[in-house]
């Protein structure tokens, strides 16, 4: 074996490590990914559809409120 290549122990060990970076889940969690309840997912739903929204006036944050007050919380 030469000194300046790396063993195949080692590379299959570096190969999970980089598959794992990708994980966005807990690999002990053996239950499908839900939602934490519904307010998180009510919270994600009004974020996703604000950032989809085009318009850009201030008076758009009524019809998002639960972002409004983000925005309140962070600007005043």
């Amino acid at each position: 074996m030469s000194a300046g290549l790396p063993n195949a122990s080692a590379q299959s060990a570096n190969d999970d490590t980089d598959d794992d970076y990708f994980a966005f889940t807990d690999p002990d969690d053996t239950e499908v990914s839900q939602p934490a309840n519904d307010t998180t997912y009510t919270c994600d739903l009004e974020v996703l559809q604000f950032l989809d929204n085009n318009k850009r006036d201030v008076a758009i944050l009524n019809s998002y409120p639960l972002v409004k007050e983000l925005v309140v919380q962070h600007i005043g």
